[in-house]
């Protein structure tokens, strides 16, 4: 469960904040939202434009005061979210990225589990995990205030928040089990349209059930679609409930 959850948490801060940048250039930017009496940031001073060479690089975040409270509740949040798995999702993903780019380089596999052990220790050393949590927090209060953090951990912790949560997963996988069926026999429609203008387009397509027996050609008439337009798994499969 948490691993979808996680996902979702980064794309809905990843589309808040690409959301935020496609503002006009000089445009007011709305202040972030922070908890009453809290100090606003200062206005910038004044600068003279940007040389190219510093144009081209990203401008980094200002960091978001968080109180010790506020912090609090956010890890709670991320933890009820599903959230805080995401550093070790993203060390898996490491891990599994850097066993595949050595095997493919012909590494000898006691020699790579030799490897994988000594950048774990090394890697581990540098707490990683720890600075992508508290570069989590940071975003989560970039984008919400004291008060909505509370509410969320309210209603997370609440009977309807869990039966949420426990739905989630089965609604995850059961809307990408039904949009890429979707998907998929619409693109086959499409296909068959346009085999006239393009003949070699039929040896993707499965046999046509709604063609007159004895029509198909042999290729057309395998008995299983060729893998082009199976529908494969997805790449986030929904997790298991826990």
């Amino acid at each position: 469960m948490k691993a979808c959850l996680a996902l979702i948490a980064v794309l809905l801060f990843a589309v808040s904040s690409a959301h935020a940048q496609s503002s006009p250039a000089g445009s007011q930017q709305p202040p972030l939202h922070r908890a009453p009496g809290a100090a606003a940031p200062a206005p910038p001073p004044a600068t003279a434009p940007p040389s190219s060479a510093a144009a081209s690089k990203p401008a980094e975040a200002a960091p978001v005061p968080v109180s010790p409270e506020e912090d609090k509740s956010i890890r709670r949040l991320m933890e009820l979210m599903g959230s805080n798995r995401i550093p070790e999702n993203l060390d898996q993903s490491l891990a599994y990225q850097l066993r595949n780019a050595m095997t493919s380089r012909g590494m000898p596999d006691d020699r790579l589990k030799l490897f994988l052990q000594d950048f774990g220790q090394n890697f581990n050393a540098q707490s990683p995990d720890a600075k992508v949590t508290d570069a989590m927090v940071q975003v989560f209060a970039a984008h919400l205030s004291a008060a909505d953090i509370a509410s969320l951990v309210q209603f997370y912790e609440s009977p309807l928040g869990v039966r949420f949560m426990n739905a989630l997963p089965d609604i995850i996988q059961s809307s990408q089990q039904e949009g890429a069926k979707i998907v998929r026999e619409q693109a086959i429609s499409v296909l068959r349209q346009m085999t006239d203008q393009y003949p070699e387009v039929k040896q993707l397509l499965p046999p046509d059930s709604s063609a007159p027996s004895g029509s198909q050609s042999p290729s057309e008439s395998a008995p299983q679609p060729p893998p082009h337009l199976e529908s494969s798994p997805s790449s986030n499969p929904a997790p298991q409930k826990p």
